[in-house]
């Protein structure tokens, strides 16, 4: 009698255990951008790569730690969102073009902890650009921080969410930036 009644106490405990996704996927939405900020002759090349230490992008920190990747690499995903918004403001992109944008994640991580009943998470977003032509260079740093706290333990989708505004914020500054502008106009 006692050994049905304590597999059944162990599948009720095991049913409340949080179901997490075996990854996230990122989709980054980039605001319309001006057009006819460059004109038929201005190029370049777009490369990207992540220096990131982990590929994890969510991670929950219970007793158990739950760390998940993105489907797609995230160097990617926003590359491409650059070169789309270029496209829209008139920039051809040629992979040989002697201009050259190279697009680095340097940390991108939505970390959720818990003290007593509160939940903490911390999203950081942080991505480097170059910009090279004939010896010139710019460097630029996009960061992207925030906190929040809740008495739920914030969903998958939520963080995805989170981490999404911020690098679509991130390429929407980039697409905005003046000196990024200039340097790609050969100014």
């Amino acid at each position: 009698m006692k050994r049905p009644l304590l597999l059944l106490a162990l599948l009720l405990l095991a049913g409340c255990a949080p179901q997490y996704p075996l990854n996230t996927n990122l989709q980054l939405s980039v605001q319309g951008s001006d057009t006819g900020i460059y004109d038929s002759t201005d190029s370049a090349a777009i490369i990207s790569g992540d220096r990131r230490a982990s590929r994890e992008i969510v991670v929950y920190e219970n007793q158990e730690q739950v760390a998940l990747t993105n489907i797609k690499p995230v160097h990617l995903i926003v590359s491409n969102r650059l070169a789309g918004g270029l496209r829209q403001q008139g920039l051809t992109i040629d992979s040989t073009s002697p201009v050259t944008v190279k697009v680095d994640i340097v940390d991108l991580q939505a970390t959720v902890s818990r003290a007593k009943m509160i939940y903490h998470t911390t999203a950081e977003s942080r991505v480097n650009l170059r910009l090279e032509h004939n010896g010139r260079t710019l460097g630029k740093k996009y960061n992207h921080q925030s906190s929040r706290e809740s008495l739920k333990r914030p969903e998958v989708d939520e963080l995805e969410e989170l981490l999404e505004m911020q690098l679509s914020d991130i390429v929407g500054q980039i697409l905005a930036d003046e000196a990024v502008r200039d340097f790609l106009k050969g100014q």
